[in-house]
């Protein structure tokens, strides 16, 4: 046989896969012809197949040596090396193709989605243009246009870009209209817009047009959900999880709505088979359905913790943004504080820390706080301005150009008060924007990520003894971590019980916290404690009918009176501070304590009963109950904590004069002292400055 004939070959065993024999005949080619270059190529493709990495790469360059204009060879050498994660040899080969062809649409393609993978989002967008100019009926160009657009404008609140990433989308599907992931796509990007109807109604299209597309019943699921209409949210995650039951992302959206529906007989078999895919991905290396966020309120097991966040915080680190800025250790006349969140507005977060903002000592310290949420023309958004001695709005920069700002202000700690919580942008912090970086308020768990250096925390929410479940390095307060406003003042309107149709003989137990935060457990006990004192009542913040319609139903399962269950909704602040004062009693949710919510009903003189657990999220309101010197409020177990309910609702006098404590307390306690509160704040970041190590 001559080489042409092991060429042809060689091929036919490639086509079939079997390319252990393709090798062999590629081989005596080349033992008869060894100047044949295009048999070095499907040399190197047979090695890339059967995953020889090495042994490819040389195919190729001798491919290269023969005819350096062998087009397939650079393009080749390009997807092995993007395979191998060496990005820049990736880039140089494709481009390499293109210089030698440059109506070659598929190396633009192929170029274009290296750059988006690896953040280069304008590149990226500048060849898959250009594959679209060289190929117009090229449908996956445009489609992974339009994704690329809407991350720009996702990550950046860029309406612009999110228009953009329509039209693209609505050009794609002119193209080819049975498209369904696209027209999927396109009702994400209208959901972004606002366009919550909209965006529905591409949902279904798409689902028409091909009904086993699980991540499109799961995205019409997070609309329903937002929109409180938790009854279609749970058929959608369901139909998701029908159509691909190892949809993690979908698990732990339907366990979240059940949570928040207080559905709990469905809820105990969606939390096993989520807590079993957890464990199997954790031990894949492979990060979760479930979020960190999700554990933390689920779970009070600080270890498990630990390991869904670290999973979680490996995928932002060992993305392009790891570590790209080298520390840059400035010292300024003053410490330079940037504090990173969404929250500058009416929001928990501003309701906590901005007393603190402007009670920071201005002779150490400047203050650079970095928005990336909405102006909401709010009055606490006001204040935050005010306060702030650099206030920069990044809502509309990419993670790397926020990250470049930040690195531009040289700033000394950098804030990040969101962690896992929703509309976090952690991306920034892997870019290492500063030198330190502290996590702080937003997130009662560890992030778990290599890039975020310190936390600040007390010694009940992270005894010493549980650093370990911690990837940041602990500094604690000597009071509680969470911070408070000793000026913000309750309505000047006076309530009534009947303006919430509360009985006005009732002893009124109140429980504000959310509805994901109740358990089966704890609610079995609200009921007994109800039980035992005939005339009380429980007073729940829930928005949603279908919690409403569970909480009653369980109600009536326990042998209490749905009559004896009443709602509030949502409330301005200083509303919600003055109706909390027509309450009697409040107890608290276990094992996501209250937290906020906790601090409200304090600062109104209502006692709070609270569950002491293992982990940052169950103890946080022990931490508040300390540092208000009323500890006989926080108990070790379920019988405990009923046993301190009932005892203080069946005797008035008892409670009464507990009441009397607190407010004594409030003015007395370190817990509302915002200005020693804040003191010791910047002890601790005067303490992180001056033991850094360069």
């Amino acid at each position: 046989m001559n080489a042409k004939d092991y060429f042809s070959s060689g091929y036919g065993y490639f086509l079939k896969g079997d390319y252990q024999q393709a090798i062999a005949n590629y081989k005596k080619a080349l033992q008869v012809d060894p100047g044949y270059g295009e048999v070095y190529v499907n040399l190197g493709a047979a090695y890339q197949s059967r995953g020889q990495s090495q042994a490819a790469i040389t195919a190729y360059k001798q491919a290269l040596k023969i005819n350096p204009r062998q087009t397939a060879a650079h393009f080749n050498l390009g997807s092995l090396y993007e395979s191998l994660r060496q990005y820049p040899q990736a880039a140089a080969s494709y481009r390499q193709t293109i210089n030698l062809n440059p109506k070659d649409s598929e190396a633009c393609l192929a170029l274009g989605n290296l750059y988006k993978k690896i953040g280069s989002w304008e590149k990226a967008r500048k060849f898959f243009t250009q594959t679209i100019s060289l190929d117009p009926t090229s449908s996956q160009a445009y489609f992974n246009l339009a994704t690329l657009l809407t991350n720009m404008g996702s990550s950046t609140n860029n309406s612009q870009l999110l228009s953009e990433a329509i039209q693209v989308y609505q050009k794609l599907l002119q193209i080819k209209p049975e498209f369904a992931e696209a027209m999927g796509n396109l009702g994400l990007v209208l959901r972004m817009k606002g366009d919550s109807e909209k965006a529905l109604e591409s949902y279904k299209k798409s689902l028409e047009i091909k009904p086993d597309l699980a991540q499109v019943h799961n995205n019409m699921g997070i609309i329903y959900e937002s929109q409180g209409n938790l009854q279609e949210a749970l058929n959608c995650f369901r139909k998701s999880l029908q159509v691909n039951p190892d949809f993690g992302q979908s698990e732990g959206n339907f366990a979240y709505a059940l949570k928040q529906a207080c559905q709990w007989d469905e809820l105990t078999n969606v939390q096993k088979n989520l807590k079993n895919h957890t464990n199997a991905s954790l031990k894949q290396n492979r990060r979760p359905g479930e979020t960190p966020f999700f554990s933390v309120i689920n779970d009070d097991d600080p270890a498990k913790n630990l390991q869904v966040a670290k999973a979680w915080s490996n995928e932002i680190e060992v993305s392009p943004v790891k570590l790209i800025f080298p520390k840059i250790w400035i010292k300024h006349k003053k410490i330079r504080i940037g504090y990173v969140s969404d929250g500058f507005r009416e929001f928990p977060t501003a309701h906590n820390i901005t007393r603190v903002f402007e009670l920071h000592d201005r002779s150490q310290f400047e203050i650079y706080l970095y928005s990336h949420g909405p102006d909401d023309k709010s009055v606490y958004r006001d204040r935050i301005i005010k306060t702030a001695d650099k206030f920069i709005d990044i809502s509309h920069l990419e993670f790397a150009a926020a990250a470049k700002r930040i690195l531009t202000d040289k700033i000394n700690i950098l804030v990040d008060l969101k962690g896992y919580t929703r509309g976090n942008r952690l991306e920034i912090f892997a870019y290492r924007p500063a030198p330190i970086q502290v996590a702080y308020l937003g997130f009662p768990g560890t992030t778990g990520a290599g890039f975020l250096d310190y936390m600040i925390a007390d010694r009940i929410v992270i005894p010493e003894k549980s650093q370990k479940f911690f990837t940041e390095k602990i500094v604690y307060l000597p009071i509680s971590y969470r911070a408070t406003d000793n000026q913000v003042g309750a309505s000047v309107h006076k309530f009534k019980r009947s303006d919430f149709n509360l009985p006005p003989d009732s002893l009124v137990i109140a429980s504000f916290n959310q509805t994901y935060k109740i358990t089966k457990e704890l609610f079995g006990v609200w009921m007994k404690v109800l039980k035992t004192v005939p005339r009380s009542i429980l007073w729940q913040w829930c928005t949603t009918d279908l919690a409403k319609t569970n909480l009653k139903h369980e109600a009536v399962r326990r042998g209490i009176s749905p009559q004896r269950i009443l709602f509030a909704g949502n409330a301005k602040k200083e509303d919600h501070l003055a109706r909390l004062r027509l309450a009697d009693l409040a107890l608290d949710t276990f094992p996501c304590n209250g937290h906020t919510t906790t601090v409200d009903a304090l600062w109104a003189g209502l006692p709070v009963v609270t569950l002491l657990g293992k982990n940052f999220s169950s103890r946080v309101s022990a931490s508040v109950l300390t540092a208000i010197n009323l500890p006989q409020l926080i108990t070790k177990n379920l019988k405990e904590y009923q046993r301190v309910a009932v005892d203080l609702a069946a005797h008035p006098d008892k409670l009464c004069k507990l009441k009397d404590r607190l407010k004594q307390n409030i003015k007395s306690s370190p817990l509302f002292d915002t200005e020693k509160y804040t003191r010791e704040l910047e002890k601790a970041y005067i303490k992180i400055w001056t033991t850094r190590k360069h």
